[in-house]
């Protein structure tokens, strides 16, 4: 199963992450977890690529590991992009409303796939420490 956790902070998406396989189908041919995998890809797309916004990032196919934090940015990135951590934050806030709309339409595609397939993945929201 397929488990997606939501960190917010003042209602608004920090962080993601989901782990596991879905076992939906066999392994490599499992398409709810292939569409799960591409949602939470493309949020964090989205964020990185598109915003530009170097927030770390990571993923682990063997366990089905992806993560996406907006609060700690990619150390490695900030540096080649001669960031702070200052002017990171000022680009966080300054595209509050792309975030929202970005990880908004995420967790509207996760919860039709909830919908779809509750045996095979579970969303989980937390707030930020």
């Amino acid at each position: 199963m397929t488990e997606i956790t939501l960190i917010r902070q003042e209602e608004e998406i920090v962080e993601f992450y989901g782990w596991n396989h879905s076992e939906y189908g066999e392994h490599g041919s499992d398409i709810l977890c292939a569409a799960i995998s591409m949602i939470l890809q493309q949020g964090a797309a989205g964020i990185i690529e598109y915003l530009n916004i170097p927030a770390t990032y990571s993923t682990n196919n063997e366990t089905g590991f992806l993560r996406l934090d907006l609060k700690n940015p990619d150390e490695e990135k900030l540096k080649k992009m001669d960031m702070t951590i200052h002017s990171y934050n000022q680009i966080v806030f300054k595209n509050k409303r792309e975030i929202n709309a970005i990880l908004g339409s995420m967790v509207v595609m996760l919860d039709q796939l909830k919908e779809q397939y509750p045996k095979y993945m579970k969303i989980f929201e937390e707030e930020a420490n």
